[in-house]
Order: C-alpha cells, then structure tokens, then sequence
C-alpha cells in the first residue's frame, strides 16, 4: 500500500486490514523538497494500524526527492 502521509492511503489499509489482508507499506519520500511530516505522519499513522490489529505491518521508505 503506497502510503503519502494524507488520510485516505491510512484509511484504505484499515479496510484491507479489516478484511484480513497482509500488507506493506511504501512511502515515497521527497526531502529535501518537503519536510519531514509527511514521513512523520505515515509513521505514525502505521503505529496505530499496528496496535489496532496487532500486526506487523513493514514499511519501505524510498529515497525519492533528490533523484
């Protein structure tokens, strides 16, 4: 699941998780053109995916901002 640090990429894992689905998460990250909330926010937001089902739930973050 590509994770952007908006809420709809969240809420769309809830749902596959829900319906008893594995994932793994990706977010893109674009520093130094953002900042680093958008990585903050996808953490967070896996941190309580992750209590909610308690599932492991890995996550790749991809340098992407410089390429």
């Amino acid at each position: 699941m590509l994770m952007s640090g908006g809420i709809d990429s969240p809420v769309a894992l809830y749902y596959l998780l829900r319906q008893g689905h594995d994932a793994i998460a990706v977010h893109m990250d674009n520093r130094p053109f953002t900042d680093d909330t958008p990585l903050e926010k996808v953490l967070e937001h896996l941190r309580i995916l992750r209590e909610r089902f308690q599932q492991p739930i890995p996550v790749y973050v991809v340098r992407h901002g410089s390429t």
